[in-house]
């Protein structure tokens, strides 16, 4: 059983992506790993998944 739902990777490197979401996946981290290539990209869509603003983040 993962111990997490889901988890993020916020990175622009794919070999690391790939790397570090093979780890996660195989020793059973999490059941969903969702990747993002830049910071703004991660806050803006957990922003939107949230639905509501997350707090004093200034573009």
């Amino acid at each position: 059983m993962a111990k997490f739902d889901r988890a993020c990777i916020i990175d622009d490197d794919h070999i690391y992506v790939y790397g570090a979401k093979r780890a996660m996946l195989k020793t059973n981290f999490c059941n969903e790993v969702v990747v993002y290539s830049n910071g703004l990209e991660a806050l803006t869509q957990l922003e939107v998944d949230a639905e509501k603003p997350l707090k004093n983040f200034q573009k």
